[in-house]
């Protein structure tokens, strides 16, 4: 049977995040934010880069999403049970917050600590 074996796909390769030249406008596809943006610049016209975002597969903007209650808890208390606490791993200072949140959420019936819970 006659079959044609090529090295060339033709589909469209989905980059989650873009990049643009401010010099010609050539855009750059990235499946992670690898660009240092402060050190690489443009192959074509040594142009500045910038972050377009990233998108999903139809090419829509993927908004940042608001920290949950429990990231926000963690990000209040974290650094002040490590003082109080130096000995602990970071997975020990984690099972710590998890108790503190899931105490604080039954005694205050809802948010603990801020942000939406």
């Amino acid at each position: 049977p006659a079959m044609q074996v090529s090295t060339c796909h033709s589909y469209d390769i989905y980059y989650k995040f873009r990049y643009s030249c401010s010099g010609c406008g050539q855009t750059f596809g990235r499946h992670t934010k690898s660009i240092d943006l402060t050190r690489q610049c443009c192959a074509r016209c040594k142009g500045r880069l910038r972050l377009l975002g990233a998108f999903d597969r139809d090419g829509i903007e993927i908004k940042a999403r608001a920290p949950t209650g429990f990231a926000s808890f963690v990000k209040e208390r974290f650094g002040a049970l490590k003082q109080e606490r130096p000995r602990l791993s970071h997975g020990e200072l984690m099972a710590e917050l998890g108790k503190q949140w899931k105490e604080a959420k039954a005694a205050g019936g809802g948010a603990a600590g801020g942000g939406a819970a």
